[in-house]
């Protein structure tokens, strides 16, 4: 299910959200958002302008999350569906891009043991550690 957007509902923003509600781990570039709807929708698809426009409407509109950028890399998007993410603390591949959402337990967990140690409050829904997964690992 597509979770509904603030705005007016175009056909290519419907698209552009089903893409995304279908890749709901992955954080992807504007780039790659379009060349998927490209290979599904084809001449269908919404061009590469609009999608990056598309996707700056939506993080706006809080219908999907805008990941902070890491380095020269390009800017990423993921559908923001994921109930208690503000609670979670993120674990981002810096090779693939991948964004994980530590479970609640581990997240205070770690949380804990900071604030303990270094008398540091952190603020969890803006706290990603930068690494690679497990597929990117050498």
């Amino acid at each position: 299910m597509v979770p509904p957007s603030a705005g007016y509902q175009t056909r290519q923003k419907e698209q552009l959200l089903a893409f995304l509600a279908q890749r709901p781990h992955e954080a992807l570039t504007a780039a790659e958002c379009a060349a998927g709807l490209l290979a599904k929708w084809g001449g269908e698809a919404p061009g590469k302008s609009t999608v990056y426009r598309l996707l700056k409407q939506l993080s706006q509109e809080g219908a999907i999350k805008r990941l902070p950028r890491h380095g020269a890399q390009p800017q990423r998007y993921q559908m923001d569906g994921h109930a208690g993410c503000l609670d979670s603390v993120h674990l981002k591949c810096m090779a693939c891009g991948h964004l994980i959402h530590l479970p609640g337990a581990q997240s205070r967990q770690l949380v804990e043991m900071v604030e303990t140690a270094f008398h540091f409050r952190i603020d969890q829904k803006h706290t990603t550690l930068y690494g690679q997964c497990e597929d990117c690992l050498p």
